[in-house]
Formats: C-alpha cells, sequence, structure tokens
C-alpha cells in the first residue's frame, strides 16, 4: 500500500467514523425524547388520578351526609 492509499482508507474511515457518531447521536436523542414524553404521560395520568380520587371522596362525603344528615362533617379538600 503506498501513501496515498493509506490516506484515502483513513479519510474513508474517517467519515464513516462521523456518520456512526451522528447516528448515535441521532439515537440517543430520540431515546431521550420517548423518555421524556412517557415521564410526562405518567405524571399526567398520576395528576388525573388525584384529580379524581378528591373528587370522589367529595362525592363520598356528600352522598353520606345525605343519608346520615347529622353526621359532623369532615373537610375535604375541593
Amino acid at each position: 500500500m503506498n501513501i496515498s492509499e493509506i490516506k484515502g482508507k483513513f479519510e474513508h474511515d474517517i467519515k464513516e467514523l462521523d456518520y456512526q457518531q451522528t447516528e448515535l447521536y441521532l439515537n440517543k436523542m430520540n431515546v431521550e425524547e420517548l423518555l421524556q414524553s412517557q415521564f410526562d404521560e405518567e405524571l399526567n395520568q398520576l395528576a388525573f388520578g388525584k384529580e379524581n380520587m378528591l373528587r370522589l371522596r367529595k362525592v363520598n362525603n356528600d352522598l353520606f351526609h345525605l343519608i346520615h344528615p347529622n353526621a359532623k362533617k369532615k373537610k375535604t379538600p375541593s
């Protein structure tokens, strides 16, 4: 192998490594976006679940007091 062949192979290898590095970076970004999206979705579901739980607690409390009008009322978060 002469110098120009070695130089050509070296340049080709560098371009291939640059391409692979770019591909890895894009894959990493896609994974990070996917994980963030899943985290956001789960967080929204938890917040929605908490809202529903508080609403159900209030409804349950209201129903209890309809059935037992003389019972002492508890404060529930609204």
